[in-house]
C-alpha cells in the first residue's frame, strides 16, 4: 500500500539527514534509496572500468561501483539512467626506479643553465600532467647551480641515470636533462585515479553507500599499490601522458578536428584530443579488420553540458532527445555513392565509440546491417580497448545476462532486418552474440564475411545460412559462454575443441595428452565407458597466478590448480570431477573425456604451465 504523497518531503528530508544528499541521475532526482553506509577493506582481486572486486579478511568478495571522472555516472542494477555520485579516490605507492614504467616525474635537483645536475636525486614523484623547470632558489651567480623543481617525461633509465625531456623554458638551454639517481632513490606515486590500482592492491579504507538496487557505490576509497598491482600502461594512459600539457578546463562549444572526425563539443582541449586519438585508432582497427576504408569524414556532437547548446544547433531532433536522455545516436544517409554520418553522444567515451562504430559502418558499407549486427558491433566498439582480448564491460551488463531467466536464444537475438533498437537489455544480448562470434576461433572466420555481406545489403546473406551447419556446436558454446563468462573471460581460451577426435582404449593401451593451464576444457581424445575404471595421472607444474606458487596436479588446499575432468556426450556436458595428480575414476557415463586446470573461468589468461596426462584402463582386482 503506497504512502500519502504529503509524507514524501518529510521522508526525503529524513533520508538527507541520515545518509546525505540524494544522488542525481541525468540531472533529475532519482528514486534511489540509500540504505546506509558500509566500510570495506581488503585486497583487490579484479579491476574494471567503474568497478573493482575486493576480497576482505574473511574471504568475502565485495563488488564496488565507482563513479570516476572518465564517465558521467554509474549504472545500477535494473536502472536505465546513470547514477551521478562521484567518488573521491586516493591511490599511493612507493617503488624502486626500475620497478615501473615512469612516464612523467616530478623532483627537485640543483641544475645549471646548461642542464647539468649537481647532486644525485633521492626522491621522485610520478605525475600525469605538467612539464617544465621552476627555480625555487636562485643561484649566487648566473653560472652556478639553482635548486629547481623539474617536471618532465622520462626518456630512459640507464645505470642509475635518468634522461628527462622538459619543455623549452627560461632557465636551461637544453630540453633533455641527464639526472643521476641516489643508490637508495625511491619513486613515490599518488593519484586520484582509481584505475591505477589493479589486482593485488590493498584497500586500506573505503566508505560505500548501499542502495535499494543491491549495489555498493563508493564515496571514498584509499588504496596502496606495489610494482605488481600497478596496472600495465594502457593506450588511454599513453594518450593522457601525450596530451598532458593541454588544458583540462571545459570549453565553449567549438569544432575539434582529426583526419576522420569533426566534432562540435564543449569538452576540454585535452579530453578532445584524447577522444579524437582513440576514435582514429579504433577506426583504423575497424578498417584493418574489415579491409574496407570509410569514405568521407564523420561529423557530430559530443556534449558535456546541454545548457551550452541551443536547440537550434542540432539538425536532428531525435539526436537532441537522445542527448537529453544521456545517450547517443548516429544518423547515417546513403544515396548512391554519396554517404554521410552524424553522431550525437554525451561526454562518455564508450557512448562516442558506439556511435562512431555505426558511423564507420555507414560510410564504409552504406549501412549497419540488421539491428542485431549493427548494435552488436557498435557495442563491441563501445567496449573496445586495444590491449584487451577478454570481456571488459560494465558490470551491470554482466550481472543482467548471468541472472536473466529465461536467457534469449540465438535466433531470438539474430532477428533478420531492421527492428526497434530497444533498451540496454536488448543491446546486452546483441553484444554477447557478437563478442562470442568475433572472439571464438570456431566462429570468427565466418563472422567477418557475414558482417560485410549484411552491411553491404547482399540479399542472400543471413545468420542462418552461415551458422546453420554448425548450429548445434554454436548453441552449445553460446550456452557455455553465458554460464561461465564474467569480466576477464577469454572466449578464445575457452573455445571447444570440436576437431579433436576421440578413440576407445584397448587392452593395456595408454593415451597421453597435454593440458594447458591457460585454457578451458581440453579434449583428452579418449572415450570412456560408463561403469569402467580408468587410471589418470597428471605430471608437471603450473601456476594460476603469474608470480604465484607452482602447483602439481593436486593444486592448493582450496583446489585451485587441481587437475579436473568432465565427460561430454551428445552436446551435453556432465558434472566436473576432481582428478589431481593420480586418480582411479569409474566413468559415470559414456562420453569423451575433457580436462582442465581448476581456476576461475574469467582468470585463466594469466595462468602458466602445462600437465602431461596419461589415461589407461585400471587393472582388474582379484576377488
Amino acid at each position: 500500500m503506497s504512502r500519502p504523497l504529503r509524507y514524501v518531503p518529510f521522508l526525503l528530508a529524513c533520508a538527507h539527514l541520515l545518509f546525505g544528499a540524494l544522488p542525481r541521475v541525468c540531472g533529475q532526482e532519482e528514486r534511489v534509496v540509500f540504505l546506509g553506509r558500509t566500510s570495506v577493506t581488503g585486497t583487490v582481486t579484479a579491476a574494471f572500468p567503474q568497478e573493482i572486486l575486493v576480497r576482505d579478511a574473511e574471504g568475502a568478495t565485495h563488488r564496488l561501483l565507482i563513479h570516476g571522472e572518465e564517465a558521467p555516472g554509474v549504472r545500477l542494477k535494473g536502472r536505465e539512467r546513470l547514477l551521478t555520485h562521484p567518488a573521491k579516490a586516493k591511490v599511493t605507492g612507493q617503488f624502486r626506479p626500475g620497478d615501473i614504467s615512469l612516464g612523467k616525474v616530478r623532483f627537485e635537483a640543483r641544475i645549471n643553465r646548461q642542464g647539468q645536475t649537481k647532486d644525485a636525486v633521492a626522491e621522485l614523484w610520478v605525475v600525469s600532467a605538467g612539464g617544465g623547470v621552476t627555480v625555487k632558489e636562485e643561484p649566487p651567480n648566473r653560472a652556478d647551480y639553482a635548486l629547481c623543481e623539474i617536471v618532465g617525461a622520462v626518456n630512459r633509465l640507464r645505470n642509475d641515470r635518468l634522461l628527462i625531456r622538459v619543455p623549452k623554458n627560461d632557465f636551461t638551454l637544453n630540453t633533455t636533462l641527464a639526472v643521476g639517481l641516489a643508490k637508495d632513490a625511491v619513486v613515490r606515486f599518488e593519484t586520484d585515479d582509481y584505475r591505477k590500482a589493479g589486482a593485488g592492491a590493498k584497500v586500506t579504507s573505503c566508505t560505500a553507500v548501499r542502495t535499494n538496487t543491491g549495489d555498493l557505490v563508493v564515496e571514498r576509497i584509499e588504496m596502496e599499490v606495489d610494482a605488481k598491482s600497478l596496472p600495465k600502461p594502457r593506450t588511454e594512459d599513453e594518450l593522457e601522458a601525450k596530451f598532458a600539457d593541454l588544458s583540462d578546463e571545459p570549453q565553449k562549444p567549438r569544432n575539434v578536428r582529426s583526419a576522420r572526425f569533426i566534432l562540435y563539443t564543449d569538452i576540454s582541449e585535452r579530453q578532445a584530443q584524447i577522444l579524437l586519438a582513440k576514435l582514429e585508432r579504433m577506426v583504423s582497427l575497424l578498417e584493418e579488420y574489415f579491409r574496407k576504408r570509410m569514405t568521407g569524414v564523420v561529423s557530430g556532437f559530443v556534449v558535456r553540458d546541454m545548457e551550452n547548446f541551443p536547440a537550434s544547433v542540432f539538425p536532428d531532433p531525435e539526436g537532441r532527445m537522445k542527448l537529453l536522455e544521456g545517450a547517443g545516436r548516429c544518423v547515417g544517409k546513403s544515396l548512391g555513392a554519396s554517404r554521410s554520418a552524424t553522431v550525437y553522444a554525451i561526454d562518455d567515451h564508450g557512448t562516442v565509440q558506439h556511435e562512431a562504430t555505426h558511423a564507420y559502418c555507414c560510410l564504409a558499407f552504406g549501412s549497419t546491417g540488421p539491428t542485431w549486427l549493427g548494435e552488436g558491433v557498435a557495442e563491441l566498439g563501445q567496449y573496445w580497448k586495444e590491449d584487451s582480448k577478454g570481456v571488459d564491460i560494465n558490470s551491470y551488463v554482466v550481472e543482467y545476462i548471468k541472472q536473466a531467466a529465461p536467457r534469449r536464444t540465438l535466433l531470438e537475438i539474430a532477428v533478420p532486418g531492421r527492428v526497434p533498437a530497444g533498451n540496454w537489455q536488448d543491446y546486452a544480448w546483441r553484444w554477447a552474440l557478437c563478442h562470442l562470434l568475433s572472439q571464438n576461433p570456431n566462429y570468427a572466420p565466418r563472422f567477418k564475411p557475414l558482417a560485410i555481406a549484411l552491411m553491404s545489403k547482399q540479399p542472400s546473406a543471413s545468420f542462418e545460412s552461415v551458422y546453420g551447419p554448425v548450429s548445434r556446436e554454436l548453441a552449445f558454446e553460446y550456452d557455455f559462454f553465458l554460464e561461465h563468462f564474467d569480466n576477464g573471460f577469454r572466449a578464445d581460451l575457452c573455445a571447444w575443441q570440436w576437431n579433436r577426435p576421440s578413440r576407445t582404449l584397448r587392452g593395456d593401451g595408454v593415451l597421453k595428452t597435454k593440458v594447458l593451464a591457460q585454457h578451458g576444457w581440453q579434449a583428452a581424445s579418449v572415450k570412456l565407458k560408463a561403469g569402467e575404471s580408468y587410471e589418470i595421472v597428471g605430471e608437471g607444474k603450473w601456476r594460476v597466478d603469474p608470480e604465484g606458487e607452482q602447483y602439481d596436479a593436486d593444486g592448493d588446499a582450496q583446489g585451485r590448480g587441481r587437475l579436473m575432468g568432465c565427460l561430454f556426450a551428445d552436446y551435453k556436458l556432465g558434472p566436473p570431477f576432481a582428478l589431481g595428480a593420480k586418480a582411479t575414476l569409474q566413468a559415470p557415463m559414456d562420453g569423451d573425456l575433457f580436462l582442465r586446470c581448476a581456476d576461475e573461468w574469467h582468470q585463466l589468461a594469466d595462468n602458466k604451465g602445462e600437465m602431461s596426462v596419461s589415461v589407461r584402463r585400471a587393472a582388474a582386482t582379484a576377488e
